[in-house]
């Protein structure tokens, strides 16, 4: 058997440089001429086959062509890879990629190209273009003002030019690893700012999503072909295969075995480091792939189709052997990655099987059933000696001191000592934040580690990306309106197919797809297929049938139940949107500690000392001690070494107030064993936000914030999420957990009970709960306006729903803003023009939503939970029906709606009870009823979920008297907030986080 590892060796530097031809191949797009054809193509004959970007771009259009890199052109490889004349190169991949002629190179990357545009990018509506104002948007619908110019395209490209210009060289010649990433970087940074395609939906795709999967899938067919010699069949992109190749592990247990805000932070970087060097192992050195998903359990990779099979079984070997390696090194054996392997498939929603498998690997944290179990990780378990203290953060390994204050591992100090250097560019934080807890908690020494949490599962399946449209009732009524003087359109106003609805899609679809109508087959054939599908034959209608026959046929490989008319009406989950599911919920999370903490926490400046006598070796540490002011008083302090003469104090700041301590000529004694330390000087030293982020990827944000601001940055978060995911409420989940904890809480503590509150979401996040419209919507300037009812757990709640459904232009969004709806007592398909079955469930138009409909919902949820112990953790797990006990008394009102935590809890508190709304309020008033309501309610055996008991009405009667009495000049708006809050637990829940968590109090002013 050859050696391939070799082979891959030999080839790296033309399968990279074939990678860079398909990252740049539509550099075109990049370019004011090509928005500008994008607006016009309509009016032009022919229009469609003129497009400036791959008719010979850089030689008619390019008006830089003094900045191109000469690289473009001159550095060449033989055109079929293995032999030929060498005349492939980046400027052929940008002029014919669409027309590739014999060369194998330009056939793959056409196929390349074409399964990444799928149907999608063919039959997008000619009346969806932008013609006026060209909006970038995002998957699930988010245009904002992002406004694509033709002078930020020409920037962008020009800045590529140069940067091109400077590198390529370089890289060309040596092909160097981290030369490639910067190159990369490059590229993703112009292309982010132009999109693939104008037309509404497929504004969505950057240029950078559509031209990294393209250059992926390229990469791996390629590295097929040259492994196997195995070409594609007819070079059709129907036919191309790849696969799926995971690497993973537990990401949440293993950062919560951290005792310190450090030690988790040095968790982090293991894994990122694990990250980026398998990263370079799969796309360089054995340079079979590329990255398409990862977050805190593990990275996955687009990889050759049968990586498993016996062909390529030794190369396999030998890249898990690597893995296991890297892993082991990096984690001194700690962290060992499990390996799934996808082997064959042609759609990258694949990727939602492999994550789901290896859930399933990593229930535990080692299994030496495992290759490279024996090798690389036994050793890290047999290196406890007996009658030492075990580490008590890796559980692993013997303390290095046993007489020593901090009893932990020489391995876990450095890794914390790590984040104390402020010489670690790769360990700074982003935004300024503090390593801390001293410094992030409140004024009562509490701190809140904010947990917040995407349910991307059926996004990255493909089922609710088949729930938005390309093809809708209203979009045909606007593109026959707006056909000309084309002969469809007599055709079509001439005979009477009825007004366009689901029924009218159908038999449209049906005319051709089962052969029921010629004529009418040939008229509508261009709305459901390519747009310059103008007449047909028979035989031409005959290749669409088949053509649509072999995609239904590849669509119920990812999803049995799909038909031909959700398939050819719905969005494609196509490599380059995965990769848009995965980039903006990133760039969501990422954004939070820039747009919202660093927004809304103080930043603050440390206190900075002058002092002798430093030794240079503890460069770095932080250390414990006391000072000796003047005036004999004494003070603990923590210490951050800056260099041999300078200190900082950790959670002291430099005051100019009279009152404050004189530090200069102080004297501080510190607990490890270096010279006492004399003050010279006292100054402002290093600033920082009280804040510390632990993560942030495409489905999980943690960090750990004040107590008493968790609240408000929670509501603050998921405002921004109705205004960027608002169109997919109810389909796309997100959910936020607060956990309170005092300042000497251990953090695994902390963590663990993080992890228990993101277990409880993922589980929420896959059970749709019937949310009922409580009256028709009704339109405001931004969208519309819903008000429901639910009931959870047998408790019943009301909400109001404001949702964007508007574009950038200010129409109503036909693509994205539906709701699931399960109406039972009326036929939807005849009265909702908008109604479509697609496999995410039967969907109507947000405009369409009447009293009584009946819509399925993935709701967002919101939970809390104060650490009063250690065991306390324990209590944040879901019974059988999905609830949570309460605290306060026996009923189960967790986890509560998330839209509560602004419209109830919020609402209660700032508005009604310390906002005085409630006139006669006071701190004594409220926590009286609040002891008779629960006193009585143990005594008389009530039970909140059984709401038409004896037992329960009689409690209830009490307390609304009691209101009455109290509080009698109370409104309605009001007296309905406080007997909903009451009967479903909410109130009382209110009560405890402001008054026993937060000690909030009824101000008296």
């Amino acid at each position: 058997m050859p050696d391939l590892s070799k082979k891959l060796h030999d080839k790296r530097n033309q399968i990279l440089f074939i990678e860079l031809a398909g990252l740049l191949h539509d550099i075109g797009k990049l370019s004011k001429v090509f928005l500008e054809y994008r607006q016009e193509w309509q009016d032009i004959p022919n229009g469609w086959d003129i497009d400036p970007h791959d008719h010979e771009y850089l030689d008619k259009h390019e008006v830089y062509s003094n900045l191109i890199p000469s690289e473009f052109e001159n550095y060449r490889i033989p055109a079929n890879i293995d032999s030929g004349k060498k005349n492939f190169s980046i400027k052929k991949a940008i002029d014919f990629h669409t027309k590739p002629g014999e060369d194998l190179i330009l056939k793959l990357l056409k196929a390349a190209d074409g399964l990444d545009s799928a149907i999608d990018r063919n039959n997008p509506l000619w009346s969806a273009e932008q013609k006026n104002k060209i909006f970038k948007s995002n998957v699930f619908g988010y245009e904002g003002n992002k406004i694509v110019t033709v002078e930020s395209q020409e920037k962008a490209r020009h800045v590529l030019y140069a940067f091109l210009g400077n590198m390529l060289p370089g890289y060309l010649d040596h092909f160097d690893s981290k030369v490639r990433i910067k190159i990369l970087s490059g590229i993703k940074k112009a292309f982010n700012q132009g999109l693939s395609d104008t037309t509404r939906p497929q504004n969505d795709t950057t240029l950078w999503e559509h031209n990294y999967a393209v250059a992926s899938i390229l990469k791996v067919i390629v590295v097929r072909y040259i492994l196997c010699n195995e070409k594609l069949d007819d070079f059709e992109f129907e036919k191309v295969e790849f696969g799926i190749f995971g690497i993973g592990w537990n990401g949440m247990r293993f950062l919560s075995y951290g005792q310190k805000i450090g030690d988790i932070l040095g968790r982090q970087h293991i894994i990122e480091d694990i990250k980026r060097c398998l990263k370079d192992l799969i796309e360089y050195e054995y340079p079979i792939g590329n990255e398409i998903y990862s977050d805190d359990d593990g990275i996955y990779f687009i990889v050759p189709a049968k990586l498993d099979g016996y062909e390529l079984k030794e190369l396999r070997n030998k890249i898990d052997d690597e893995v296991y390696k890297i892993a082991a090194k990096a984690s001194s054996g700690e962290l060992q990655p499990h390996i799934v392997n996808i082997s064959e498939t042609n759609t990258l929603t694949s990727l939602a099987k492999a994550i789901q498998c290896m859930v399933e690997k990593t229930i535990y944290p080692f299994d030496s059933s495992v290759n490279g179990f024996d090798e690389y990780f036994k050793g890290a378990l047999e290196t406890f000696e007996d009658g030492k203290t075990v580490c008590p953060i890796c559980r692993l390994r013997p303390v290095e001191k046993e007489d020593k204050k901090k009893k932990v591992c020489k391995t876990c100090m450095d890794r914390r000592a790590q984040n104390d250097k402020n010489d670690a560019d790769k360990y700074k934080p982003k935004h300024n934040e503090t390593l801390f807890i001293d410094e992030i908690v409140d004024k009562h020494r509490k701190a809140a580690l904010i947990v917040a949490r995407f349910g991307l599962d059926d996004w990255l399946k493909g089922t609710m990306v088949r729930s938005l449209f390309v093809t809708e009732a209203s979009g045909l009524e606007k593109e026959i309106n707006n056909l000309g003087n084309v002969k469809q359109k007599e055709f079509l106003s001439n005979i009477n197919y009825g007004e366009f609805n689901y029924g009218r899609i159908k038999d449209d679809i049906d005319a051709l797809f089962k052969d029921k109508d010629f004529e009418r087959a040939k008229n509508i054939a261009f709305l459901y297929d390519r747009r310059n599908t103008f007449s047909p034959d028979g035989e031409a209608l005959k290749k669409i049938r088949t053509k649509w026959e072999i995609f239904l046929k590849a669509a119920k490989k990812e999803d049995s139940t799909i038909d031909i008319y959700n398939l050819l009406n719905a969005k494609t989950p196509t490599p380059s949107t995965l990769l848009d599911i995965w980039n903006t919920t990133l760039n969501f999370l990422d954004d939070l500690p820039a747009s919202i903490l660093n927004a809304l926490l103080p930043e603050k400046r440390r206190l900075k000392l002058t002092v002798n006598n430093l030794d240079p070796n503890k460069y770095g540490r932080t250390l414990d001690g006391k000072v000796i002011f003047k005036d004999k008083s004494v003070k603990k302090i923590d210490i951050l070494i800056i260099n041999s003469n300078e200190i900082e104090v950790i959670n002291e700041t430099k005051s100019d107030s009279p009152t404050s301590k004189d530090w200069s000529n102080a004297d501080i004694i510190l607990t490890d064993p270096l010279p006492h330390l004399k003050v010279s000087k006292d100054q402002k030293g290093s600033s920082f936000v009280p804040y510390r982020t632990i993560t942030a990827t495409p489905n999980l944000f943690m960090s750990i914030v004040p107590a008493d601001r968790a609240v408000e940055i929670t509501n603050l978060i998921y405002q921004k999420y109705i205004e960027h995911f608002g169109k997919v409420m109810g389909r796309l989940p997100f959910s936020i957990g607060n956990i309170f904890f005092d300042r000497k809480m251990p953090m695994f503590v902390v963590l663990d009970a993080g992890k228990r509150m993101v277990d409880n979401f993922d589980k929420l996040s896959k059970q749709r709960i019937k949310f009922t419209a409580l009256k028709d919507k009704e339109s405001i300037p931004s969208g519309i306006k819903l008000d429901l009812k639910c009931t959870l757990g047998k408790l019943d709640k009301t909400l109001t729903w404001q949702l964007p459904s508007k574009l950038g232009n200010c129409e109503d969004d036909f693509h994205h803003s539906y709701f699931i709806v399960n109406n039972n007592k009326e036929s939807l398909p005849d009265n909702r023009k908008s109604f479509f079955k697609t496999i995410a469930g039967n969907v109507v138009h947000c405009s369409e939503i009447m009293k009584g409909d009946e819509l399925q919902v993935l709701p967002n949820y919101y939970d809390f939970e104060f650490l009063d112990s250690n065991i306390r953790r324990y209590d944040i797990n879901l019974s059988e029906n999905n609830r949570r006990k309460s605290n306060v008394a026996n009923f189960s009102s967790k986890p509560f709606l998330l839209d509560e935590l602004g419209q109830k809890i919020m609402c209660l508190w700032f508005k009604l009870l310390q906002g005085k709304q409630l006139k006669g309020i006071t701190d004594t008033k409220l926590r009286n009823l609040q002891s008779l309501w629960l006193t009585k309610y143990q005594e008389w055996d009530v039970n909140i979920s059984n709401n038409s008991s004896k037992n329960f009405n009689g409690w209830i009667n009490l307390v609304l008297l009691s209101i009455r009495k109290e509080f009698n000049e109370i409104n309605d708006k009001h007296y309905i907030l406080l007997q909903e809050t009451i009967k479903n637990g909410l109130f009382f829940d209110t009560l405890e986080l402001y008054l026993g968590i937060l000690k909030e109090r009824i101000e008296t002013k």
